[in-house]
């Protein structure tokens, strides 16, 4: 065959292999929810994919698949990310991909202006991780490809750069994926409290698992441990109920703790920290209106033949109470164990549930005492303080107080709150289950509470949940035959929680420099709290701007590895960066600390400076000129620092 026909040949071959116009790939933020008919399309960056993480954490990403004409048996793969340097670690960072499908929502969120849905429903909405690994696309629609890149704990720093490849109708197209891993490392511990409520009462009809407490029940809730565990939930309950408890003749209680131990045993074996059981009372007649919490009643066997009875809390518990504090101080789980009284108390019901408490702190007064509360007034009578987020926003003054008194303080989100507060609804923006936990932060809250995990309709992919309930509240997951299919949203709230912990970083590696610089005025979490600001102005207020968070997270992270290179450079104000003040003139304190033997500019003029690196000033501010300029100068290199604010007149 001639050259020219040779060349020709591979041409054609490659054309084959390589059709143009059958469809486009582009990427967009994991923080856009892209809808398959197209809506409101978030903008394209179609170059490549673009991330950036560091060791010991999972992180996100996605891309469009836009069909041009009828795609059959779509799919794609990757041969994973592969270090562009030399010296970055093994070389190999692994690409897992799923297919985003969509569920139909009849009606959106309650009580919620439309400009804080993503769409009016009723429309199918992206969720959840497809197990599918072909798809069909007709044309003119539009399927995302989600990305979950976990990079490892070895993992050398550097550029790692690589493809996912989809292919149809003998066509492909190649995503590039560019993943930055900095040299830091996501720590094992999880310093906040976070725990979603389950279910395991109807494992056969969602799993086909045999009857409770059968190997296959424990199978199935081992593999709702590791899902939880790997998206850094680090509390569990476990049902009272699993604990057996029986009355002889004489009226005599004894209690088999066995069920409840392997419970306890598979999420702690998991990696979980905090165990979390009791709900011991409930509303009186006419629900959540009624001015009584009243004990509940419990299961209890009877007789040698087993017969099972109910038995009224006020009867069982002081015997139920005592015994469970002692089986936890053996197993060593005391300290790990709150016990919840009775759910979301209100100011019309406080003293019925405060004299419940107390018999509870009576019969067991070394398990610290948990709820979810709608009101203020627990001292006293609760450990651990779970307001509603817009409770807490309420009421900030008062629970901080609480915290101040050595209370822990977490914070809540259920069917509400709607509008304009950040929630997991599916008809949310996906951001808005992000910042979440950079509320955490911001606000100095350490645990998180929400109720639904898997509180699954008939048919969780077809059939929202009632119509109460916003879209997406009952359930973060959905089932499969052996465990769970996780949702983006679920995704997302684990990005959220280690965003929280890079933060935590940044905090900890102040906490070591004032320690070791004797920096006396350094307050370790500010610089974090300002960043955090940034993302979640207010309880109520955060950003809708995937570029907003993602530049805050990287400064944070970059603010750490910059304290590892001379000349150091910390800048703290009084008030802090961001803040709002009105100008009269407006004066900003502002502390700092440098090497010693750096030189200070200020608005690039020089300023006093200790023999021990510290310097002190006052700087004024005002409208068009409201930014502070710090640099450090040392051995021939320079930092800068700023800080702005907003000046108002």
């Amino acid at each position: 065959m001639p050259r020219i026909g040779v060349v020709l040949l591979i041409v054609l071959l490659a054309g084959a292999a390589q059709i143009p116009g059958d469809f486009d790939c582009f990427a967009v933020s994991d923080l856009e929810k892209v809808f398959e008919d197209g809506y409101n399309l978030p903008a394209a960056s179609p170059a490549r994919v673009e991330l950036f993480g560091i060791r010991g954490e999972t992180i996100s990403a996605q891309f469009v698949i836009r069909a041009n004409r009828d795609l059959k048996q779509v799919t794609a793969g990757s041969n994973g990310l592969r270090a562009s340097q030399a010296g970055a670690g093994q070389g190999l960072v692994p690409v897992a991909w799923n297919f985003v499908g969509s569920v139909p929502v009849p009606a959106n969120t309650p009580n919620t202006l439309d400009r804080y849905l993503i769409r009016k429903a009723p429309a199918r909405f992206p969720d959840y991780l497809a197990e599918e690994r072909a798809v069909e696309i007709p044309a003119g629609q539009y399927r995302t490809v989600w990305l979950t890149v976990a990079i490892a704990k070895d993992a050398g720093p550097g550029v790692y750069e690589g493809v996912v490849t989809v292919r149809a109708n003998d066509a492909s197209r190649d995503m590039p994926v560019w993943l930055e891993v900095l040299p830091l490392d996501m720590p094992a511990r999880r310093h906040l409290a976070v725990t979603h409520w389950y279910r395991a009462s109807r494992m056969a009809k969602y799993h086909g698992v045999g009857e409770a407490y059968s190997d296959s029940y424990w199978s199935v809730l081992a593999a709702y441990a590791a899902d939880m565990a790997a998206h850094r939930q680090n509390v569990f309950r476990v049902d009272m109920e699993s604990i057996i408890s029986r009355r002889d003749p004489s009226g005599a209680y004894s209690f088999d703790f066995s069920r409840f131990d392997r419970w306890a045993e598979i999420f702690f074996n998991a990696g979980m920290d905090i165990l979390e059981t009791g709900f011991v009372g409930s509303f009186g007649e006419g629900g959540f209106s009624s001015p009584k919490i009243v004990f509940r009643r419990f299961r209890v066997e009877q007789g040698p033949e087993k017969k099972t009875v109910s038995a009224d809390g006020a009867e069982l518990l002081p015997h139920l109470m005592p015994a469970l504090e002692r089986h936890l101080a053996e197993h060593g789980w005391l300290r790990k164990t709150v016990f919840h009284v009775a759910d979301e108390p209100s100011n019309h019901n406080l003293a019925s549930w405060r004299e419940m408490s107390q018999k509870i702190h009576e019969w067991a007064p070394r398990i610290r005492r948990i709820d979810a509360i709608e009101a203020t007034g627990f001292q006293g009578a609760l450990e651990v303080w779970v307001p509603k987020l817009n409770q807490l926003n309420t009421w900030l003054a008062d629970f901080k107080d609480a915290q101040r008194r050595g209370n822990e303080l977490w914070f809540y989100t259920c069917m509400h709150p709607t509008g304009a507060y950040p929630n997991r609804f599916i008809d949310f923006p996906l951001i808005a289950t992000r910042v979440l936990h950079w509320l955490n932060y911001r606000y100095g809250i350490t645990g998180y509470l929400h109720w639904g995990w898997n509180a699954w309709t008939e048919d969780p992919f077809t059939v929202m949940n009632e119509a109460r309930l916003g879209p997406g509240d009952a359930w973060a997951v959905y089932p499969k035959k052996n465990g769970v299919i996780d949702s983006i949203r679920w995704e997302t709230l684990r990005n959220g929680l280690q965003d929280y912990e890079c933060l935590r970083l940044l905090e900890d590696r102040f906490a070591k420099l004032k320690q070791s610089a004797g920096l006396d005025w350094l307050i370790a979490s500010q610089r974090g709290v300002e960043l955090a600001s940034r993302v979640v102005p207010s309880m109520e207020r955060f950003t809708r701007d995937p570029r907003v968070l993602y530049a805050a997270r990287r400064q944070a992270l970059e603010e750490i590895l910059d304290l590892d290179s001379k000349p150091r450079l910390v800048v703290q104000t009084n008030p802090p960066e961001g803040s709002a003040i009105l100008y009269g003139p407006a004066s900003i304190e502002l502390h700092g600390w440098s090497d010693p033997g750096a030189e200070i500019l200020l608005s690039g003029r020089p300023v006093a400076v200790d023999p021990s690196g510290a310097f002190h000033e006052n700087v004024s501010v005002r409208p068009g000129r409201s930014t502070i300029e710090v640099k450090a100068r040392l051995a021939g290199v320079e930092k800068i620092v700023t800080r702005s604010f907003q000046v108002l007149e």
